[in-house]
């Protein structure tokens, strides 16, 4: 067996890029979903087996709608 190390993926977060998610929130911020620029995607990473990911191309399938909020009483 060969083992690939891959190098870690940048990250996008609202003023830039870098590889650690709690720096890049801390000191990026986070992705702006007003931001006219970058309102109509949402690009995301995956690693995992092939049925994993086939389950969450579904999920994110049944998402593009959007998301209902639960019934009950107001928050």
């Amino acid at each position: 067996m060969k083992l690939t190390t891959l190098p870690e993926p940048l990250l996008e977060f609202g003023t830039g890029t870098h590889v650690c998610p709690r720096t890049g929130i801390e000191h990026l911020g986070v992705y702006d979903k007003l931001d006219e620029l970058r309102r109509t995607e949402l690009r995301i990473g995956v690693v995992g087996r092939g049925e994993g990911i086939d389950l969450l191309d579904d999920w994110l399938e049944r998402c593009r709608d959007g998301i209902d909020r639960k019934e009950g009483p107001s928050c």
